[in-house]
């Protein structure tokens, strides 16, 4: 009798072996090579782009294309169209084909015009001469200068491009640097 089970046995554990070999072949194959939280153990490797293996932490305000934004301010709006900042206006998202934080903020800097075409939206940076430099999780430079209008001007810019990088999954927390100094030191000591 012992050897009548002994094929059933034996099939059962091939079985196993081959689901659990199987298994972890998956496992290893669906799990991204380099995800750490941020790569400054790693800093010769440019973390760009949003992780596709995690769903986004939130949702961008008003989906472009590329399903990313350019926040522009809707002044003295009082929060009614989007997030609340200083001076009583509004922050909003306005869709855009960039997919990237550096093409976001690259597209946010070459808007040369107060106004947004017909859309009752402006810009606080329009006057701003600023290049993106190099971009990780944890931070991102900017060089340049701002030449804002006046003292409402100093929220609406550090909101526009604080909202445009943190829209980016992984990027929520970076901070953003200009000239070397953080984006808030750098608007308060303009």
């Amino acid at each position: 009798m012992v050897h009548k089970s002994l094929p059933t046995a034996i099939i059962v554990m091939l079985v196993a072996i081959i689901g659990f070999g199987a298994g972890a072949y998956y496992a290893k194959r669906m799990r991204p090579a380099f995800s750490p939280s941020s790569n400054e153990d790693h800093p010769s490797i440019a973390i760009d782009e949003p992780n596709p293996f995690q769903p986004p932490a939130k949702e961008p305000i008003k989906n472009g294309p590329s399903g990313y934004s350019l926040f522009l301010v809707a002044s003295g709006d009082s929060g009614k169209s989007g997030k609340l900042i200083g001076c009583g206006d509004s922050l909003v998202g306005v869709g855009t084909q960039a997919a990237t934080v550096k093409d976001a903020l690259t597209a946010l800097f070459s808007i040369k015009s107060q106004m947004y075409g017909q859309s009752g939206l402006s810009t606080a940076l329009y006057n701003a001469a600023l290049t993106v430099g190099k971009i990780t999780l944890s931070r991102v430079d900017i060089s340049g200068s701002f030449n804002l209008g006046g003292e409402c001007d100093d929220p609406r810019a550090e909101e526009q491009i604080n909202a445009t990088v943190h829209q980016f999954l992984g990027y929520e927390k970076t901070v953003v640097y200009v000239n070397g100094k953080t984006l808030h030191d750098a608007l308060s000591l303009k």
